[in-house]
């Protein structure tokens, strides 16, 4: 199983598995983007389009016994988000609250994390690119003996002229 998310994901990063194709569909983008051994407690998603443009949205909630940080890691790492904020933090423990980092390159990268002298571990990571959008929201209360992870993801394309 880990193995085909590792496969559908790099597929959904480098744009080779688009909408135009029909290869993509909401059950495929929920697995490829679940936390292993997560348990999913809630999804909707669907797509359409008018022929020249396709647009596909998908929402999931899960949870997972995993920490807040291995959670983090795992998602920055598929969303290609260097660890830049684990750098800063053990560096500068206080400055979690309001975390902002944004990168660009492969796409625009942003992290907000906002969980210092709070009663919980918060963090959203976004990655836009190529007509894609990921969301992933990461909570932990203290005390919680589960991390919850809920994912928004939406793709829009448009048909080349022929």
């Amino acid at each position: 199983m880990l193995l085909l998310t590792a496969i559908v994901h790099c597929l959904l990063l480098s744009g080779l598995a688009g909408m135009e194709g029909g290869a993509i569909n909401t059950e495929t983008i929920l697995n490829a983007w679940q936390y292993p051994e997560s348990r999913r407690i809630s999804s909707a998603g669907g797509g359409g389009g008018n022929g020249r443009e396709q647009e596909m949205k998908v929402y999931s909630c899960s949870i997972t016994e995993a920490d807040f940080d291995t959670v983090s890691a795992y998602y920055r790492k598929m969303m290609g988000i260097k660890p830049a904020a684990q750098e800063i933090r053990e560096k500068e423990p206080n400055v979690v609250a309001g975390e902002v980092i944004v990168q660009a390159g492969n796409g625009v990268h942003m992290v907000l994390e906002d969980s210092l002298q709070r009663p919980l571990r918060l963090m959203i990571l976004n990655r836009y690119w190529e007509g894609k959008t990921i969301s992933v929201v990461i909570s932990r209360g203290n005390g919680e003996t589960e991390t919850h992870i809920a994912l928004s993801y939406h793709e829009k394309s448009v048909a080349k002229k022929p």
